[in-house]
């Protein structure tokens, strides 16, 4: 890919205009370092995307890994499962009579069946966003793979 072809890449993804093959193609096109690694356009896509720019040597590869910000996705989890935790601590509460109290909207809720739903429904949602987190770091990771597969 040419930089005049680039450049008009990097301005449609920065727009939101591209799809997820295109972005896949950018992505790529800028790991490798092929293009201009010190044009300035290329300079704030690479750092925009995360990725290093993998500078050529005319005889061989460096050898320089692309590192996405994978530790963002795992620190999320980590936060959104502890933010979870403590809300799940402050909504139910176990009363001295044995009651099993929540409250949402500030609304007591005192039937056992309908706290117990709500956590559940809570967990689940917990169990989604793990799952969705989960995928987009492999997905990541493949495409890493793809990437270094392509340098060697």
């Amino acid at each position: 890919m040419n930089t005049p072809e680039l450049h008009n890449l990097i301005e449609r993804y920065f727009n939101a205009d591209t799809s997820l093959d295109e972005e896949r193609l950018l992505r790529r096109e800028l790991a490798t370092g092929i293009n201009n690694p010190d044009d300035p356009v290329i300079q704030e896509a690479c750092a925009v995307m995360g990725l290093h720019v993998i500078r050529r040597k005319p005889a061989a590869i460096s050898r320089k890994t692309v590192s996405p910000p994978i530790w963002r996705n795992v620190a999320a989890v980590a936060v959104a499962i502890a933010v979870t935790g403590s809300l799940l601590s402050g909504v139910i509460r176990q009363q001295s009579t044995g009651e099993c109290v929540a409250y949402v909207n500030g609304q007591r809720i005192s039937d056992r069946d309908a706290v117990m739903k709500l956590m559940f429904a809570d967990l689940n949602e917990m169990e989604e966003a793990s799952n969705c987190i989960e995928a987009s770091i492999t997905n990541e990771l493949h495409e890493i793979a793809d990437i270094m597969g392509q340098l060697e």
